[in-house]
């Protein structure tokens, strides 16, 4: 397998994530109250078992993660001002961010969090991959002065 030269600032990932996080606020508002979830586990593959694809048989570093567990441990992250373990605190985040992108697939998913939100986001004909664009240029570009 061919590798493909790739590179990112983490300012620009930073970025990124602004401009992601912003229209997931737009859409679905400011506040996640994960108590109502019809959802709360999924499935997990063990953070030092995703990059080996040469290993066939993953069964035994498949695990499950919790979303009020992820939620409670970001929540955790904002008052400790000690200690950041960035593995640790990147797992939880991650969980969050792949409740975010589910609440978003194409085809009609109901929204745990938001239920009386229409079913799947603004892409979820297609929009995004039949190259319609997300957030407006002008979103873009204040989110970029910030």
């Amino acid at each position: 397998m061919e590798r493909t030269r790739a590179r990112l600032t983490i300012g620009e990932l930073r970025q990124a994530c602004n401009i992601l996080l912003t229209e997931a606020e737009r859409l679905y508002g400011a506040d996640f109250d994960l108590a109502d979830a019809e959802y709360d586990y999924y499935w997990n593959l063990q953070l030092d078992a995703i990059f080996d694809l040469t290993e066939k048989d993953q069964d035994s570093r498949i695990d499950c993660g919790q979303i009020s567990d992820d939620a409670a441990e970001i929540a955790a992250l904002l008052r400790r001002d000690d200690l950041i373990a960035l593995w640790h605190d990147l797992e939880h985040a991650v969980g969050l961010l792949r409740l975010l992108a589910y609440m978003d697939l194409p085809g009609g998913v109901q929204n745990p969090v938001f239920p009386d939100a229409p079913s799947g986001g603004p892409h979820s004909d297609g929009a995004l991959h039949a190259g319609r664009p997300g957030p407006s240029p002008m979103a873009r570009r204040q989110l970029r002065s910030d």
